[in-house]
This record gives C-alpha cells, sequence and structure tokens, in this order.
C-alpha cells in the first residue's frame, strides 16, 4: 500500500495571527479545494470531514522505514500461518493453536487448514502505525482495513494540489496497487457488509476510479457470481452468520470457480496475534522465521560483543531461555553440563557484573551445543 503524507483525520484549517492576510488567504483556498473535492456521496458513511491545506509531513527516514515496513509484515504473517498449522500438526506447542481458535466454530478452522487456502495471505495489510517521541508504535495489523480507497483520494487530492511529486506513492499508486492484486483483466466484486456499511461509499468511489478492470461495489446479499470472477472480502469473518453472500463465496473458492483475498483464515486476524510474537517461548521458533527483523536478536549480549564484553545478566537471560527451549528435548546428564557452566565463578562471582568474552567460555558453550545437537530436532536447533 502506498502512504500518502496525509493523515488519516484531516485537521481543521486555522487563522494563524503571525501569517500574513495573504499566506492566510491561500491556506483557506487550499482547504476549500481539497473539500470541494469530495465525492458528492462522501467517503465515510455518515461521517463529516474537517480540512487541511497541506498534506501530513513524515521525516525523510520515517519514510524509508515505513517503504520497507511490507516486506517485514508479510513475513510475519507468513511466519504467523506456518506457527499456527505447525500448532496443529503436533510440530509446535499446541496452546498456540488452542489460543487462536478458542470461540471460534470448527468450520472455520478446517477452511483456514483447508488445501485450497494453505498459501493463501492476505493481500492488504494495513499496520496500525502510532507515531511517538521515541519512534513509531504498530499497535495491531488488520487485513480486512477501511481507508483503501480514502487513502487513494487523499493521494489523488494533495497530488494535483502540489504536482511537486511529494505526495508518497503519487496520485495514482493506491488504485494501481489495489487493482493489481487481481489477474488482468479479471471481474472483481468488492462485497461489503452491513456491519462495514460505513466504508461502502470509499470502496464505491475506488470502484469508478479504477479503468483498467470490470470492478463493482455489491451488499452482503449479492449472489449473481460468475466462475473466474474474483471477490474482495470486505466483511469480517465473525459475521458469516449477517453475511447471505459468504457461504456462496466460500464454496466457490474451495472449489476454484472464484478467488477470493483476503483468504478466511481467522488466526490472520486476531487482534493479539503481536503477543505471539513477544512470547518468550517462541522465541526460537521467531528467530528462525524472521531473523533480524526479530527483536530476539537485539539482547544486549549481542550488542556488547564488539566491545569484547557481554554483561552477566544477560548470559543469565539467555542461557535460561536456551535451557526452557530444550529442557524436554534432551536427557538430564546434558541439561546437567549446561548447568554446571552457569555456575562458573567468571558468570556468578564477577563484582563489576560483567565478564570478558574469553576462548574458554566460547569453547565450552561450543562443546555444549555440539552435545545436544544430536538430541534435539531441527526446530529447536
Amino acid at each position: 500500500m502506498a502512504r500518502a503524507r496525509s493523515a488519516e483525520e484531516l485537521q481543521p484549517v486555522h487563522k494563524d495571527p503571525f501569517l500574513s492576510a495573504e499566506q492566510s488567504s491561500s491556506a483557506s483556498d487550499r482547504a476549500e479545494a481539497v473539500h470541494s473535492a469530495l465525492p458528492s456521496q462522501g467517503l465515510f458513511q455518515g461521517l463529516s470531514w474537517r480540512t487541511s491545506p497541506t498534506p501530513f509531513s513524515l521525516e525523510a527516514k520515517l519514510v524509508r522505514t515505513l517503504e520497507k515496513l511490507g516486506r517485514t509484515l508479510l513475513q510475519f504473517y507468513r511466519a504467523l500461518d506456518h506457527l499456527y498449522r505447525q500448532s496443529h500438526q503436533g510440530r509446535a506447542p499446541a496452546w498456540v493453536a488452542q489460543w487462536l481458535d478458542a470461540g471460534k466454530p470448527r468450520s472455520l478452522i478446517d477452511q483456514a487448514l483447508s488445501k485450497p487456502f494453505r498459501h493463501s495471505l492476505p493481500k492488504v495489510i494495513r499496520p496500525d502505525i502510532l507515531l511517538t517521541e521515541d519512534g513509531f508504535i504498530m499497535s495491531e495489523l488488520d487485513s480486512v482495513p477501511g481507508g483503501i480507497g480514502l487513502t487513494a483520494w487523499l493521494n489523488k487530492t494533495y497530488a494535483q494540489l502540489d504536482q511537486d511529486n511529494s505526495i508518497i506513492g503519487g496520485e495514482k499508486a493506491m488504485l494501481e496497487g489495489f487493482s493489481g492484486m487481481f489477474a488482468p483483466k479479471q471481474k472483481v466484486r468488492i462485497v461489503v457488509s452491513e456491519e462495514s456499511a460505513t466504508y461502502r461509499p470509499e470502496m464505491r468511489w475506488l470502484c469508478e476510479q479504477i479503468d483498467d478492470r470490470d470492478m463493482t461495489c455489491e451488499n452482503e446479499r449479492f449472489d449473481d457470481f460468475k466462475p473466474g470472477e474474483a471477490v474482495y472480502r470486505f466483511f469480517e469473518l465473525f459475521d458469516l452468520a449477517n453475511v447471505p453472500s459468504a457461504s456462496p463465496i466460500l464454496r466457490g473458492a474451495m472449489d476454484g470457480s472464484l478467488t477470493l483475498t483476503p483468504p478466511p483464515k481467522s488466526h490472520l486476524e486476531e487482534k493479539s496475534a503481536f503477543a505471539l510474537l513477544h512470547n518468550h517461548n517462541l522465541a526460537t521458533f521467531w528467530h528462525q522465521h524472521l531473523g533480524g527483523a526479530c527483536r530476539w536478536s537485539k539482547y544486549p549480549a549481542v550488542q556488547c560483543q564488539r566491545a569484547g564484553r557481554i554483561p552477566s545478566d544477560s548470559i543469565t537471560v539467555i542461557l535460561r531461555h536456551f535451557v526452557r527451549g530444550i529442557a524436554r528435548r534432551i536427557n538430564h546428564q546434558h541439561l546437567f553440563g549446561i548447568i554446571r557452566w552457569c555456575k562458573y565463578s567468571a558468570v556468578n562471582r564477577n563484582c563489576a557484573g560483567e565478564v570478558p568474552v574469553s576462548p574458554n567460555v566460547g569453547v565450552v558453550f561450543r562443546q555444549q551445543v555440539r552435545r545436544i545437537s544430536r538430541r534435539i530436532d531441527d526446530q529447536h536447533l
């Protein structure tokens, strides 16, 4: 998704007493131009808008970070989906699937695990980002987000107003990106439920702006689907009982007559999915599947290696997680070998709280790893 330098909720225009009359008039004219560009039916049903004469500016460094974020979030979704499947197969902790499946009907769980959706992932990923003094924070991921049409309108409106290429993604990036999710010339039906009716006007506007394919916005009762068509699901999986067209859509996606996105994978739509990323018991899994993008790679011990010293409390933390991860997979003899190493006086009896990184420590650690490597499976190794 392209990210415009416009906040989703535009700020009101205030007369600044320190602006000249000419500058104030110019800001008012720009705000009026933006406001007049709103579609007659609006963008969000029943909501009005306050207008800013200028888009919301972002620092260049933050822009570069956000532009790289999509690939990282896709990698997280792919890893989360893999973890969920492994949990159902008994190759990852069972409590992961139990937690993500809690309160969901068996039919929905079976669909998420079915072969037709095995490799399917949402094609739209919208992080909720909070800007703070210490950087940005992501509170959740949304794969059925509102604001697609709104963002496309903001991009187009401010790009036409300024025409200086300052808008991230430019005038048509959102429109081209959304249309590009589907096969060339494929007819697309955007099905918006009553629960999501607030966003129906923006999706209708979006359909009107896309001219390289036939795309229509339908309500939750539409069922006149034709083989080969694509469906963009703009309704939540918890709301299936209130969406009459859900059954023919899911049947068509299962038998291959329809293309469906986002897929019916409720585990990818859990607001608490980030909690799994911070769970210490899954640290090994996230390291394996996210690599440098994972927060566990930022242990103080790793950061201090270049200085040649490792804080002893960091060693203790690392060993604690290491031992917990393998304790069920190795016998007492090898486990006691790890514990004996933890009891080295160099680790426990250093008054300054730090120990030098000596070759002996590295040798002992390597020996322990080699000794247990034959006793644990590839996942834990």
